[in-house]
């Protein structure tokens, strides 16, 4: 069955060039939050950020890298089926981004994953679980800096995700237009209101996804999942 997915509000969406530097199928808004503020911190960096943290590269080079690197997200990612926040494959300039995990982090831990990811496309890598490294204090500085400047407006996109396991019986639980289906679409779009409206305003539906998923580790398990995702400023 595909997804259904319901899209309400575009044309009022401003999506700049960015946006396009997403994975397959345009309007990730994972991709695209991801590579937004890996690009907003990276211009308020400095040469001295990077040569003090001991890493060899510059803002120019890690703006280029950001700008050919494709981002996908993924509701889970793994590498050798441990689950990570992210995943990045310097050969393909490609990064696998953990939607679940992106939506339990805070923008502070968000840019630094996102800094982090396009380093290991530079094959720089370096821990940015480490909050006394001299680059994790580098880029919350310029993440206030690029907020503070009104040179770069940051995005204010919130995620709500409600999941649920039917019985084996209930074979069109995840069917359009469903009662169950249309319940998870309403927690999805509570759960993603209620975020953005404690921190931002004018809070507008972007988009809503209903669609089973299996279960990694009981394949014939079948989770119902809805995802809602809500843009303010």
């Amino acid at each position: 069955m595909k997804p259904l997915k319901i899209f309400l509000i575009l044309a009022t969406l401003t999506t700049p060039a960015l946006a396009g530097n997403d994975g397959p199928g345009a309007g990730d808004m994972y991709a695209y939050e991801f590579t937004w503020l890996a690009k907003s911190v990276a211009k308020h960096l400095t040469t001295k950020d990077f040569s003090d943290a001991k890493i060899e590269t510059t803002p120019k080079e890690l703006l280029e890298t950001i700008s050919q690197t494709r981002v996908y997200s993924k509701e889970k990612v793994y590498i050798d089926s441990f689950e990570v926040d992210a995943a990045n494959y310097s050969k393909s300039k490609k990064i696998e981004l953990n939607r679940q995990r992106w939506r339990n982090s805070n923008i502070y831990q968000r840019s630094k994953l996102a800094i982090h990811e396009f380093l290991g496309i530079l094959s720089l890598e370096w821990n940015h679980y480490d909050l006394s490294h001299p680059l994790s204090k580098k880029i919350e500085q310029a993440l206030d800096r690029a907020i503070a400047s009104g040179e770069v407006d940051l995005p204010h996109i919130h995620y709500g995700y409600c999941s649920k396991t039917p019985a084996l019986e209930e074979r069109d639980y995840c069917e359009p237009l469903t009662r169950q289906a249309n319940e998870l679409k309403a927690c999805a779009i509570s759960m993603a209101m209620k975020r953005c409206e404690m921190q931002s305003k004018g809070c507008q539906i972007y988009e809503v996804i209903v669609q089973p998923v299996l279960d990694r580790r009981m394949p014939l398990i079948q989770h119902c999942t809805a995802e809602a995702i809500v843009q303010g400023r």
